[in-house]
């Protein structure tokens, strides 16, 4: 499935379906995405959304943003 540009929002872009797999939703990245957002399979990433919601963002994971001490979210959502 081709991506879309947006030329004037300066962004590439896909509709994907978010999918259930166990007691998780998946997600898949097309590699024309990964490439473009500069990504590669085992790298760490941050995942976040405003407390407002309506959106979902995907940043790469710097050493500040992996808290070996934080609780799993299966802990965290008990």
């Amino acid at each position: 499935m081709p991506i879309d540009i947006d030329p004037d929002a300066e962004e590439m872009f896909d509709v994907r379906e978010l999918r259930k797999s166990g007691d998780s939703v998946v997600l898949t990245l097309t590699p024309d995405i990964i490439r473009k957002a500069e990504f590669s399979a085992g790298d760490e990433v941050k995942i976040a959304t405003p407390f407002t919601g309506g959106e979902i963002t995907i940043t790469l994971a710097e050493d500040d943003d992996v808290d070996a001490d934080a609780p799993d979210e299966a802990q965290a959502t008990n």
